[in-house]
């Protein structure tokens, strides 16, 4: 609930009913927290990475790609970090996209 800027559980029983609802139908709307924040620094890194990198768009990264979600965690019970090989390709390629012309 630090959102609403309460920090603590009697500041939160203090708030009326009325407004623990309203507030948890805005937060159904315009979801809040980590995961949300993940998925939007997501969409941002993976734009400006496919973008200075070049990659074909069957290269292309998405958010998920970069940030898990609850979902893909779920769905994924082993989930593996990228390989060696992924990440040395990667960084070549950001490495060539930042190469000054000679």
């Amino acid at each position: 609930m630090h959102q609403l800027g309460i920090h603590s559980h009697h500041e939160l029983m203090q708030l009326p009913a009325i407004d623990v609802r309203h507030w948890r139908q805005f937060f159904a709307l315009e979801p809040a927290g980590f995961h949300v924040e993940n998925q939007r620094l997501g969409h941002a890194t993976a734009t400006l990475v496919n973008f200075l990198a070049r990659l074909k768009p069957e290269h292309r990264l998405t958010a998920t790609d970069l940030f898990a979600t609850p979902e893909s965690l779920e769905a994924d019970a082993n989930p593996m970090p990228v390989s060696a090989s992924e990440s040395r390709a990667l960084a070549m390629a950001l490495k060539a996209a930042f190469k000054k012309p000679d």
